[in-house]
């Protein structure tokens, strides 16, 4: 009798385990994918940052300038639906590890190798610019003192911080010697 309850009770927890853990997975899926520009949530990123190869990494934070402005001009949808269409030019690219909505809903994070980097960065910013939108970016080389992908992202985005701060918008700037050419336009706003 006892042993019987015993392995009632080992059965049970063990299907609430595989309830939970099914459950959970479910969950993580679910937002592995931003519903809105249909790219990696920041969640799906954070568990892709701890298993991705981050030698000579290059990290790209991408602002979304003047997106306010943007939603009173085009309207809410329709400024949603060309963020969307600018983004999906990183859908199916197994190479870079992307996400969006990374803080405010306005801000992506680009992860590839440096030598790689400026090829998302570029379609991404030719892909705003012909939907009306623009971003200021900035790329940063991955330093491997920081271990979560928030630390790695805090310089990039300090950048970006910087620049609009002095209101210089629609650049993309980097530290990355080899890239400094690749800067496209400066424009004060």
């Amino acid at each position: 009798m006892l042993l019987e309850l015993s392995l009632t009770a080992i059965g049970s927890s063990l299907i609430s385990t595989l309830v939970t853990s099914a459950y959970f997975k479910k969950i993580i899926s679910k937002h592995e994918i931003c519903p809105v520009y249909n790219i990696f949530t920041r969640a799906a990123l954070e568990i892709r940052w701890k298993t991705i190869d981050k030698t000579d990494l290059a990290i790209a934070f991408l602002d979304v300038d003047k997106l306010k402005q943007a939603n009173q001009f085009y309207g809410q949808a329709d400024c949603n639906n060309r963020l969307a269409k600018a983004l999906s030019v990183l859908r199916g690219s197994e190479r870079f590890e992307i996400s969006g909505r990374f803080y405010y809903g306005d801000e992506v994070v680009i992860i590839a190798p440096v030598k790689d980097i400026m090829k998302p960065v570029k379609r991404v910013q030719d892909a705003l610019k012909a939907n009306g939108l623009s971003a200021t970016i900035a790329i940063t080389r991955y330093n491997p003192e920081h271990k979560s992908l928030t630390d790695a992202v805090k310089p990039a985005n300090k950048i970006v911080e910087n620049l609009k701060a002095e209101n210089i918008r629609g650049i993309v700037y980097s530290d990355i010697y080899e890239l400094i050419a690749e800067v496209v336009e400066i424009s004060k706003i």
